[in-house]
C-alpha cells in the first residue's frame, strides 16, 4: 500500500524509546511493539526492514528539512495518522523513496494494525475469539493489513487455548488479510500467525534478547 510516511531505523526507534517510553498503558506501547516486530521480521528473513509510520498530509511547512531527534518526537506527539487501519508499515530498505527532509516519503510496506486485548481467567479464550469474530470487523472494512494481537503473559500459563481459538476462526472472509500474535510467558515469547494459517515459533528469553539486539546494516536510502 502506498501512503506518506515517517521513515526511521530500528536504532532511530530504540533511541526514541529509550528516551519517551513510560509503559504497558502509554502510548508507545504500541511503538515498543512496532520495535519488536521489526526485530523478529528482520531475524526470520535476515535482512534489515526500517519502519515507516502513516503522518499527516500536508505538513511539509511545519516539519521543515533534515532529520533530528526533536523532530521524531514532534511527528509522534502531533503529526501522526490516527484515524486509519495502518499503524506500523516494515519496509525493507533497498525500497525505500525518502524526499529531501530525510525523514519522509511514500512506499510500498507491510501493512500491520496493532492490537492489544485483557481477559483474564477461565474464559480468556472465548473473550478473544468474540473480540475477533464480533468487535474487529465491526470497526473495521476489508483491508490488506495484517493484524497483530498482543497477547499478555496470563495466556501461556495455561489460561489460553491456542487449538480451540483458531479452530473457531472459522470465517471466509475477515477485514485483515491475516491475524498475527505476539506473547509471551515470563520465561518464552511466541511470535506466529493464527489466521489463516496456525503456526509460532517460541523463543527462550536468551533468543529474544538476541533478536532484539541483533543490529543491521541499514542501506542508504535512495532519495526520491
Amino acid at each position: 500500500m502506498k501512503t506518506r510516511v515517517m521513515y526511521l531505523s530500528q536504532a532511530d526507534l530504540a533511541k526514541y524509546l529509550n528516551k519517551k517510553y513510560k509503559g504497558f498503558s502509554s502510548k508507545q506501547y504500541e511503538l515498543l511493539v512496532a520495535f519488536y516486530l521489526a526485530k523478529i521480521i528482520s531475524f526470520k528473513k535476515n535482512k534489515a526492514y526500517s519502519l515507516a509510520f502513516p503522518i499527516l498530509q500536508n505538513t511539509a511547512k511545519e516539519l521543515g528539512y533534515g532529520y533530528s531527534e526533536e523532530k521524531v518526537e514532534k511527528i509522534f506527539d502531533t503529526y501522526i495518522q490516527e484515524d486509519t487501519h495502518v499503524d506500523v508499515m516494515l519496509v525493507p530498505d533497498h525500497t525505500i523513496k525518502i524526499k529531501s527532509d530525510g525523514l519522509t516519503g511514500k512506499s510500498k510496506g507491510i501493512a500491520f494494525q496493532i492490537k492489544k486485548i485483557v481477559a483474564k481467567g477461565e474464559e480468556s479464550t472465548l473473550e478473544v475469539v468474540k473480540y475477533l469474530k464480533e468487535t474487529i470487523p465491526k470497526r473495521y472494512s476489508k483491508t490488506d493489513t495484517s493484524l497483530l494481537l498482543i497477547i499478555q503473559k496470563p495466556y501461556f500459563e495455561g489460561e489460553l487455548d491456542l487449538n480451540l481459538l483458531t479452530s473457531s476462526l472459522d470465517f471466509k472472509e475477515y477485514p485483515f488479510n491475516q491475524i498475527l500474535f505476539l506473547g509471551g510467558s515470563g520465561e518464552e515469547t511466541f511470535f506466529g500467525e493464527l489466521w489463516p494459517s496456525f503456526g509460532y515459533d517460541a523463543y527462550s528469553k536468551e533468543e529474544f534478547l538476541t533478536i532484539t539486539n541483533k543490529r543491521y546494516k541499514h542501506k542508504k536510502i535512495e532519495t526520491g
